[in-house]
């Protein structure tokens, strides 16, 4: 060799991709936004503050925290949305002992949105999902759901008057269900 360098030709393999029906990540990201929301407002709207007819700061309050929480969820997604909207609705749930079958509500709509926050995490804006991907993840995600509702079930049956320890229970299988299904 006299100092060139000589660069070999071959042909590219060919190569064959099939993509599937896909979801777009802007979707995501507004379910991710949604679903805490949805949580934050729903507790809300059953506290005793609301019943009475000098409540109108404590309900302007209340709306302009849900929407900072979906707007942080819409530009940052990530876990500590759907955590803190947890933690606000159990205390909600907490001050409004009349209204127990809330609980029904919070884990499993807590933990999805716990979930899709993460999905939403992971793609940007303009990527696109395939829903194969998401029906992997979905059989899971509804067998912890209908595990905890059936839990949540159960527990208002043997509870008497005492929503908090229904609440704690409900938040240690959501967080347990969240530690097994961590990235």
């Amino acid at each position: 060799m006299s100092g060139r360098r000589q660069t070999l030709r071959r042909r590219l393999p060919r190569v064959h991709v099939e993509v599937g029906p896909a979801l777009p990540g802007w979707v995501l990201r507004v379910t991710a936004a949604l679903l805490p929301t949805l949580l934050v407002v729903g507790a809300f709207v059953r506290t005793p503050a609301m019943a009475s007819p000098r409540s109108t700061p404590f309900v302007a309050v209340g709306l302009a925290a849900a929407a900072a929480l979906a707007l942080s969820t819409l530009r940052w997604p990530g876990v500590w949305q759907p955590i803190l909207a947890v933690l606000a609705s159990v205390v909600m749930v907490i001050l409004t002992p009349d209204d127990r079958w809330w609980v029904l509500v919070l884990a499993p709509l807590g933990y999805l949105g716990l979930r899709t926050a993460v999905l939403a995490a992971a793609v940007p804006w303009t990527a696109r999902v395939e829903w194969g991907v998401l029906a992997r993840a979905a059989r899971t995600d509804l067998l912890v759901v209908a595990v905890t509702f059936v839990i949540g079930c159960l527990g208002l049956v043997l509870d008497g008057d005492q929503p908090a320890g229904l609440v704690l229970g409900s938040l240690a299988v959501l967080g347990l269900a969240w530690w097994v299904r961590r990235p």
